[in-house]
């Protein structure tokens, strides 16, 4: 007897779109932890944008992972990209902390990208995933490009 197994039709497109790429998604954005690639897509998925997350397993189980791979990609179709990358955009960037004041989510001074880290102890050496620059913030907010 012949044994037939059902498939979600989503799960097998996002396995063969993320082993052979699939033309009618592009990359939106990319993002170093895997919760912050789902805050995104769950926004757009609210507003019926259709998108999926890549290399989301893998860094899912080992995060390491997450430098040599580029970080987990949000995908999303040609067509809509202007419209999710304005719905992302508009995510607040930065909130208010009691006793402390206003806390804003640094950005990178070249391409504007939230996707930057901090290196080093002092927190002051930063460098933006998504297009490489390196920078040093000073105690008043503004930036130096490093050598």
């Amino acid at each position: 007897m012949p044994l037939f197994v059902l498939f979600d039709t989503r799960l097998v497109s996002r396995i063969i779109s993320t082993i052979v790429g699939d033309p009618e998604f592009v990359i939106l954005r990319q993002f170093r932890d895997l919760q912050d690639a789902d805050l995104a897509k769950s926004a757009l998925e609210s507003a019926d944008f259709e998108c999926y997350l890549r290399d989301d397993m893998t860094i899912g189980m080992n995060w390491g992972w997450s430098y040599a791979l580029g970080g987990v990609k949000l995908l999303v179709r040609k067509e809509d990209v202007d419209g999710a990358r304005q719905l992302l955009d508009q995510i607040p960037t930065g909130f208010n902390v009691e006793g402390v004041g206003e806390y804003k989510q640094p950005r990178c001074p070249q391409c504007q990208s939230l996707t930057i880290f901090f290196e080093g102890l002092g927190g002051r050496q930063r460098h933006c995933q998504s297009c490489g620059h390196a920078w040093e913030e000073s105690d008043d907010g503004s930036s130096q490009k490093t050598p």
